[in-house]
């Protein structure tokens, strides 16, 4: 039985880490030896086999234009309208067992527990489906503002996922999560063709095969493209034939049997995977206070940086190196490196500049020298840069359910 305890900020900390992540520090799957720079730890992986959904919530362009017509007030109200929304899809997610690996923007990207019997992965397989239409059943073109409505692209694919950890510069680590899964589950996403359809990769039906009824994507994808079977057929999910299984809430269970004195032990380690500007206001527990319209300079960093990299420990090297020196570009002008998403589109970083406590009137003049700073230092390894840079009033603050999985994250 744990003697210790965490206080509020420190039980908040972990709303904010996907559970798959504490649980591979909990049990040394990724090994930190505080004697040497943090960065020289890393690179790091561990490969499981998953179940994965990509959830794409449809009309948030429309409606962010739309409150955007009322000014500087405009971030906050689609926060709150977007937040209203996501918290009834995290709350679906974590009744069925899944674990939120990755909030961006209007998506979300989720994986279920490891599980290494292959008839407990087809539970999983039958779990996100059914976490799918639930989503579909409750949220489709739900009206979330006057006149405004929201609904939901899901996409699945099982398979090998790398939970992959670079970084560590200044102590400051990324997760990522790449791999068959995961790229399944986003192209998946792309065949449908609005809110409110669920579309899985052929080898999530096999495991399902007569659970469901399926229909073949066939014609065109979301971008009017020809569907390409290169990677495999793509299936729509029309409704449930089968007995329904029991919901399981695996995520919730497994956070449940966390220790507390594991996760004092290694509570640096886990701050280091959360950005430091939500990290200053866990620990003095006012998450509260960090909702503020500010005015910010951001920018979208597109690397030259495929999925195919992962896949070879050079590869791997060359990832690590280069987001070494986005962090070393960054930090010099006291930015933040607010997000790191990598799928089979590329890989994409935001990056930010007038976060708390770091923020100064010459924000803009900093981001755009980092960039020139960039483009030269990352020649070195090879790695083409597209960016856009722009200045303006964002909602800061918290993303998600209060209380459940949640980011820190910019709006407007």
């Amino acid at each position: 039985m744990d003697t210790k305890t965490l206080n509020v900020g420190q039980q908040s900390l972990l709303g904010y880490l996907p559970a798959t992540v504490i649980q591979n520090i909990l049990d040394n799957r990724i090994k930190f030896d505080n004697n040497v720079e943090w960065k020289k730890n890393l690179p790091q992986h561990y490969m499981m086999h998953t179940v994965s959904l990509f959830a794409d919530i449809s009309g948030f362009t429309k409606l962010g234009e739309a409150f955007a017509k009322k000014g500087r007030i405009g971030p906050e109200f689609l926060a709150f309208s977007l937040n209203r929304y996501m918290e009834q899809l995290i709350n679906i997610i974590s009744k069925n067992g899944g674990d939120i690996f990755k909030f961006a923007g209007d998506a979300l990207l989720v994986i279920w527990p490891e599980s290494k019997k292959k008839k407990n992965l087809s539970e999983s397989c039958q779990r996100a489906i059914q976490c799918a239409l639930e989503i579909q059943s409750k949220l489709h073109n739900q009206e979330i503002a006057s006149g405004k409505r929201l609904s939901i692209k899901v996409g699945i694919g099982v398979g090998e996922c790398t939970i992959l950890y670079v970084g560590g510069q200044f102590r400051r680590c990324e997760s990522l999560s790449v791999g068959e899964a995961l790229a399944h589950a986003c192209e998946s996403e792309t065949k449908a063709l609005g809110g409110g359809e669920t579309i899985c990769h052929e080898n999530v039906k096999k495991m399902c095969e007569g659970i469901f009824e399926y229909e073949e994507c066939t014609g065109l994808d979301s971008y009017g493209k020809p569907i390409d079977n290169t990677e495999g057929r793509f299936y729509r999910i029309k409704a449930m034939l089968g007995e329904k299984i029991a919901t399981k809430a695996d995520t919730y269970l497994m956070r449940s049997q966390f220790s507390s004195e594991k996760l004092l032990k290694n509570l640096s380690l886990l701050k280091s995977f959360v950005p430091a500007a939500i990290v200053n206001y866990l620990d003095i527990e006012k998450e509260n206070y960090s909702k503020e319209i500010r005015v910010l300079s951001i920018m979208f960093l597109n690397l030259n940086i495929k999925l195919e990299d992962t896949r070879t420990d050079d590869g791997v090297h060359r990832i690590q190196n280069i987001v070494n020196c986005v962090q070393r570009c960054i930090y010099r002008t006291r930015g933040a490196l607010n997000k790191f998403l990598m799928d089979d589109k590329g890989s994409v970083m935001l990056c930010c500049w007038g976060l708390p406590p770091m923020s100064s009137s010459e924000d803009h003049t900093r981001a755009v020298l980092t960039g020139l700073s960039l483009m030269k230092s990352l020649i070195k390894y090879e790695c083409g840069a597209l960016m856009g840079i722009t200045t303006g009033s964002c909602f800061v603050g918290v993303c998600g359910a209060m209380g459940g999985q949640r980011e820190y994250s910019l709006l407007g």
